[in-house]
């Protein structure tokens, strides 16, 4: 089975993904050594966080493509971005320069912060749909969905098109600890997730521990849903 990671940090030097080429080249190779052919790096769109670094994203990936070459790394590299949906998307979107996932016309990579009435504008949303725009929620469970208006805002967003993508090394208490695990877990229970991914950074520990987190998705679904998310 061949698989494509539709979220991962492989850009180097451009956010908290990988510092250098070589790190890049080495999160790469642990990628295809699990099974991926396809991936599409999604650098982060957030400022006040990470500098906009836009104008040297495209070259750097093509360094990464001509390294990987080198080394004889077989991935269909692809470039997207992951939004925080604010002022980043919003400028993006209201220019008509919204970065997709893998170079496909309607999917594009948003993450929340609190799914907050400060944070959500509805009417963007809906102009995202007229548009034909598919939101990709990134990593839903790291957030809290404690209060009634976080519910209601995270349950509008699914039930009005929406998809979630969840992150496979929540399934092994990496990072975000057991409360995105069970909430991971949950979301594949009632049938909410669209698809997992690595949203690799390119760190040793994260490649240490992608295997066991594919593997924990396998016991939970059967091999064969696994494959298909």
């Amino acid at each position: 089975m061949e698989y494509c990671d539709i979220h991962s940090h492989l850009v180097y030097g451009v956010d908290d993904g990988p510092a250098t080429l070589e790190d890049a080249v080495r999160g790469l190779q642990a990628l295809r050594d699990l099974g991926f052919t396809r991936a599409c790096a999604t650098p982060h769109r957030r400022t006040g966080m990470f500098t906009d670094r836009r104008d040297v994203i495209p070259g750097r990936l093509g360094e990464l493509k001509a390294a990987a070459a080198a080394e004889g790394i077989v991935v269909d590299l692809s470039l997207g971005a992951e939004y925080y949906f604010g002022n980043d998307f919003t400028g993006d979107f209201e220019a008509g320069a919204v970065t997709r996932l893998a170079d496909q016309r309607k999917y594009v990579l948003i993450e929340f912060h609190t799914f907050s009435l400060q944070e959500f504008n509805k009417n963007l949303f809906f102009k995202m749909s007229l548009k034909g725009l598919v939101p990709v929620i990134a990593h839903p469970e790291r957030n809290d969905l404690s209060s009634h208006i976080a519910r209601e805002i995270f349950d509008y967003l699914v039930d009005n098109g929406a998809l979630l993508q969840c992150d496979l090394l929540s399934l092994v208490e990496f990072g975000w600890g057991r409360h995105a695990m069970d909430r991971a877990l949950s979301f594949i229970d009632n049938g909410r997730v669209a698809a997992f991914a690595t949203d690799l950074h390119c760190t040793p520990p994260e490649i240490e521990m992608l295997p066991r987190a594919i593997e924990a998705l396998r016991v939970r679904v059967g091999a064969e849903r696994a494959d298909l998310l």
